[in-house]
């Protein structure tokens, strides 16, 4: 974890009830994960958040992904609109 992470911190959680492969399951926590590193410089700092992959999830791209955690993010008020962007392929 970088000095600029602030203290936040992801866990994420993918049962096999909703991603019957690992194959797929794999692919289901790659994306949170991506995602929240991608969206983490946005978040108030201190923030630990619990990422729970759901089914309508499967063939989803990473953009998606992340607009979906930008878009929970802000109905739990943690999310800053003001933050610098940071390049998606560093």
């Amino acid at each position: 974890m970088c000095a600029s992470d602030a203290g936040r911190r992801a866990g994420v959680v993918v049962s096999k009830r909703n991603f019957r492969r690992a194959v797929d399951r794999n692919r289901a926590k790659r994306l949170m994960r991506e995602a929240f590193r991608l969206s983490r410089h946005h978040l108030l700092p201190q923030v630990d958040m619990i990422l729970i992959a759901r089914g309508g999830m499967a063939g989803k791209r990473c953009q998606d992904v992340m607009q979906d955690l930008e878009q929970v993010c802000r109905r739990a008020r943690v999310w800053q609109a003001g933050a610098p962007a940071v390049d998606a392929r560093a």
